[in-house]
């Protein structure tokens, strides 16, 4: 059987309903808590083991199983009992696009050698939404100091570079076909 995200992204969204937040945000830090494993979990078990020790989780951060947390405890049960357990953080990553796309609101994953100037982000979103035709963007902020100076950008799949070692490399590229 094969994973398609989007289909199991637009089920927990449904099912979440305005509570999607709370449930992606247990998801993803269950996710990230479980990254490391070199466990391969799955089966019926399993996914009882797993949706349980998130619903400690959650009881422990703030005692509320809200819609978002139901929705997300039966997304991760189900993903363990069909083997797709290493699909979980594919599976969070497309809950938030599909989130965002019933919301008519632009993902742009922003990589920057250093914390970008808040203009800066406003003067790029606002272009964003003219150039989209959305009705507000989301910046999903990673600092990476390799990139020397300027930005990467990826949306829609389609990524950017405006960093000084993508234009070091293209410079690169272009000598080397030049010779």
């Amino acid at each position: 059987m094969k994973f398609n995200a989007g289909r199991w992204a637009s089920a927990f969204l449904k099912a979440a309903a305005d509570d999607w937040e709370a449930g992606y945000k247990a998801l993803l830090a269950f996710s990230q808590a479980l990254s490391n494993s070199k466990v391969w979990i799955s089966g019926d078990k399993n996914a009882e083991e797993a949706a349980a020790i998130l619903g400690k989780a959650v009881k422990l951060a703030n005692g509320t199983e809200t819609r978002g947390i139901l929705a997300a405890k039966a997304s991760l049960a189900l993903l363990v009992r069909r083997g797709f357990f290493k699909k979980l953080s594919l599976f969070a990553a497309a809950i938030l696009n599909a989130a965002y796309e019933q919301d008519n609101i632009l993902l742009a994953r922003l990589e920057a050698a250093s914390e970008p100037e808040p203009d800066f982000l406003d003067k790029l979103k606002r272009l964003l939404i003219a150039q989209n035709n959305c009705r507000d963007v989301s910046f999903e902020l990673r600092i990476i100091p390799e990139l020397i100076a300027g930005y990467r950008i990826t949306i829609n799949g389609e990524r950017y570079d405006f960093s000084l070692k993508g234009m070091a490399a293209r410079f690169e590229s272009a000598l080397q076909k030049g010779i």
